[in-house]
């Protein structure tokens, strides 16, 4: 049912951060945590008069809204999934498969039953309604008022051409298999091809001109095919039994810009060896572990395929078990393994990148010894060109002239997080290509530079250096309309330089936002302040929309018409929130032993009093402060069982530092940073030095552990999925990757940068479980019994060393629970244990049974 609800809505004249609040009255407790909800933004109206967003309850079903900005107007539909503007309308699926349209202009709303998608036609002027049908869809088209146009039965497959003016479709008839299309401007269909064989896999080329598809079983060989509608010219190519080559019929076709070629997949099934299966044979000098290889060889070997219709010529193309990506100008394929190596302790593969041309099949080693994944490698959307990551610089690649050209060698800066101590550390940001093909922009961890591809020239565009910015490409606007293909995922959206380029903003004491880079000039503010915003939405006449908080305003969508104007508030989230007392947040900067100043998000507890020193929290995970203006919804529902601002509203201070690590001293080096961060809360005198607590998942959980046996700064601990020893874990499987555990060592995570064998005083002096007899403070351990991340023996291990040694610690095991807690009542049962444990050696409090039981 679609519901009108009015309301008024005040439009302010300051920005949002500013807002007035009302005093504060009542403490807040768990049993109104239910009133609160998160807010997202989900889309603008193409005059920028109406925007939808939803409503997340916890435990609830979420809601979609409509709302208009300048009026009173708002709409919800709850439960309602895939909301769209169109011009003067507004549509999205209810639960009961009923299709709501709402016409904006006259507030009348349609109805189309029975709808388990649609989507929209050219000018949106018709949409395409796709029915329940049982084993078959029917396809109905309307218009924005509901009315049938017309209709399409026993439907197997459809596709909408790229400008949506055409459907192309599979139509069941018994058992023959009709392919077809149909012009929605004139309402005709035209038959293109029929077979007796499941047809599937259709594509439209980039122009209207073709279409290709699969026709076959699973049973026999498949057949490609190629139709330029115009002519009604219609090729085909049926690979034969003897052939002992398979088309990976799931997998997207590609067809050529020029509609001369046909891009797939096809693979020859794995060798059955004759291996005993009854026993495994691991040996030493296996390139890839045993687990490894036998997952590898279950796979089939995908081959890159060209078929090229006018010549009658198909060849495949690399080799078994690689990547293939296609170049811009459709003239070479490239081609790389991506996967584990399971033996060098190397999570990502160092490998190398083969280019090879689709014209003379002449195969080329282009890049030697490059780490291939985390955005080092893209390729030129428009030409035969690639940017890579190697050896701490940028380079193109010209594929044409098999040459390499240097793109950073005369630019200081650093294009990586090494200097954060990182063993395989992230670059800044994937490159982004110009629309002219001429540059790239390329991204160090203040600014972007845009850099021509013969190196000739680099030009910084930005000044965050010199305002303490970092400034990034939104990406959420770069990618809006981005289709993705296998083939050219790594090709990101061209940005022409003429047009605004938006880029997300962070400021060294956490400020964020949105700027707008216009003709070269230096960026401009959209929003950007002492809050978080997200979820940028604009129209193309020039009003924007984001969603803005702070960790004690609740979230709202705030929107302004261009630079320099004044930004609006439209919709407000958890109105009750200004009914209770809550807290605020502050970023603090302490100083490690290392000489490098860190920062720490405090969240202060509703109705703090500076006459008092209060409990606290120490939330440790890496790196934390990025949370200061995060808005935290109250839930007992948490997967690891600790929500910031539950504790807040309950009288408790929570920090959630940064951690500046060392190579070789990762545990060290974190309970140095987090003694530094404590000894600075307590030069500020908010705290009572006898009562702080410290809490941590997964490789936080680690650092708890950890932590434990080297400081007596703190009342409780809490360890949730953490390692205790790194030995044993070091020489063990991983349970998701099937490799040896060694790369989350040498080259991740741990950061000890070295072997085992290398630097076993490392690992020693870091193993918490080496050094338990001096933990002296009551430790709760939880751990999910199924977790695949860090096994469950891990936790177990740390309780027996407790129990051995007497100390105080509770195991806490959830049965048929991974490494995060999935199901609520296992998610609310941590969180409220976690509260009485830290309430009791924090606040005092009676212990519950649990926590004393049997000692």
């Amino acid at each position: 049912m679609l519901f009108r609800i009015s309301f008024l809505i005040s439009i302010l004249a300051a920005a949002c951060p500013l807002w007035g609040q009302a005093p504060q009255k009542s403490t807040l407790t768990e049993e109104n945590f239910r009133l609160w909800h998160k807010l997202n933004l989900t889309g603008v109206s193409q005059d920028g008069n109406w925007l939808s967003y939803v409503k997340k309850y916890d435990g609830l079903p979420d809601t979609l809204f409509i709302n208009k900005i300048k009026s009173s107007l708002t709409y919800n539909f709850p439960e309602g999934k895939s909301g769209r503007f169109t011009k003067g309308f507004f549509s999205c699926i209810m639960p009961d498969s009923t299709l709501k349209i709402l016409d904006l202009n006259s507030n009348k709303s349609f109805s189309i039953r029975r709808c388990i998608s649609y989507d929209l036609g050219s000018e949106d002027t018709r949409i395409i309604t796709v029915m329940d049908s049982k084993k078959l869809k029917n396809i109905v088209i309307t218009d924005n008022r509901g009315r049938i146009l017309d209709s399409i039965y026993n439907v197997t497959e459809h596709v909408i051409s790229d400008n949506r003016r055409y459907i192309a479709f599979v139509e069941k008839n018994g058992l023959r298999f009709s392919m077809k299309y149909y012009n929605l401007s004139t309402a005709k269909s035209q038959d293109v091809f029929e077979s007796e064989k499941e047809i599937v896999n259709i594509i439209w080329g980039k122009t209207d001109r073709y279409l290709a598809f699969f026709s076959g079983s699973k049973t026999q060989p498949g057949t490609v095919h190629l139709i330029e509608l115009c002519s009604g010219i219609h090729n085909s190519y049926t690979f034969k039994e003897e052939d002992s080559i398979k088309i990976f019929m799931n997998r997207k076709l590609k067809i050529s810009h020029a509609g001369n070629r046909v891009f797939f997949d096809t693979y020859s099934l794995p060798l059955n060896t004759a291996e005993d299966q009854s026993v495994e044979i691991w040996h030493t000098n296996d390139k890839l572990i045993y687990p490894v290889k036998k997952a590898e060889e279950s796979y089939k070997n995908y081959f890159f395929s060209v078929w090229h219709p006018e010549k009658g010529t198909f060849k495949r193309y690399g080799r078994a078990k690689e990547t293939a990506k296609l170049s811009g100008g459709e003239n070479y394929a490239v081609f790389f393994k991506e996967g584990l190596d399971g033996q060098e302790g190397n999570r990502y593969h160092i490998n190398s990148i083969f280019i090879e041309s689709l014209e003379t099949g002449k195969r080329n080693l282009a890049v030697k010894g490059i780490m291939i994944e985390r955005s080092r490698l893209s390729i030129s959307p428009s030409d035969d060109k690639m940017v890579y990551y190697y050896n701490d610089a940028w380079w193109c690649y010209d594929m044409r002239s098999e040459k390499h050209i240097s793109l950073t060698a005369s630019i200081e800066g650093h294009w990586d997080d090494k200097i954060e101590s990182k063993t395989q550390p992230d670059i800044y940001a994937a490159p982004v290509w110009t629309a002219d093909g001429h540059s790239v922009l390329l991204q160090d961890k203040n600014d972007l530079w845009l850099v021509n591809l013969d190196g000739t020239s680099a030009k910084r565009i930005t000044n965050g250096k010199e305002r303490n910015i970092e400034f990034y490409i939104d990406r959420f606007w770069l990618n809006r309309n981005r289709v993705f293909h296998p083939y050219t995922s790594l090709q990101d959206t061209p940005v022409a330089l003429n047009e605004n380029l938006f880029l997300s903003a962070s400021g060294n004491n956490k400020e964020k936002g949105y700027f707008i880079l216009q003709n070269g000039k230096m960026p401009q503010k959209l929003f950007y302040g002492d809050f978080d915003a997200g979820q940028l939405h604009h129209t193309e006449r020039g009003r924007y929309f984001a969603k803005v908080q702070s960790f004690d305003l609740p979230p709202s969508i705030c929107w302004t018409d261009g630079l320099d104007k004044q930004m609006h508030t439209a919709v407000k989230s958890n109105p009750q929130h200004s009914s209770y007392r809550w807290g605020r947040s502050e970023l603090i900067t302490y100083r490690v032993p290392d000489g490098r100043f860190l920062k720490a998000a405090v969240l202060y507890p509703a109705g703090y009093d500076h006459s008092k020193k209060y409990p606290m929290i120490i939330k440790i995970y890496q790196s934390l402060s990025y949370q200061k203006h995060e808005y935290m919804i109250p839930s007992v529902n948490e997967e690891t069982g600790f929500n910031p601002v539950n504790y807040t509203l309950d009288g408790y201070l929570v920090l959630l530092p940064d951690i500046g690590y060392v190579y070789g001293r990762t545990g060290i080096s974190a309970a140095e940073s987090v003694e530094a961060a404590v000894n600075k809360i307590k030069q500020m005198g908010i705290v009572d030095e006898r009562r702080i607590g410290l809490i941590g998942h997964s490789f936080g959980g680690y650092e708890v552990n950890f932590i434990m046996t080297r400081s007596s700064s703190f009342a409780a601990g809490v360890s949730g999925a953490g390692v205790s020893d790194l030995t044993g874990r070091y020489f063990s499987t991983d349970n998701v990757y099937k490799g040896s555990q060694a790369w989350r060592f040498e080259g991740q995570q741990w950061r000890m940068r070295n072997s085992f064998y290398d630097a076993k005083e490392s690992y020693y002096e870091n193993s918490p479980i080496f050094h338990a007899e001096t933990i002296n403070t009551p430790l709760l351990i939880w751990c999910g019994k199924d977790d695949a991340t860090v096994p469950a023996s891990q936790s177990v291990a740390l309780y027996y060393a407790m129990r051995r040694l007497k100390k105080n610690a509770v195991l806490l095991q959830y049965k048929d629970e991974d490494h995060n807690l999935t199901r609520k009542e296992a998610q609310r049962d941590l969180c409220l244990r976690v509260k009485h444990w830290f309430d009791h050696y924090l606040k005092g409090t009676k212990p519950e049974r649990w926590i004393k039981e049997n000692m």
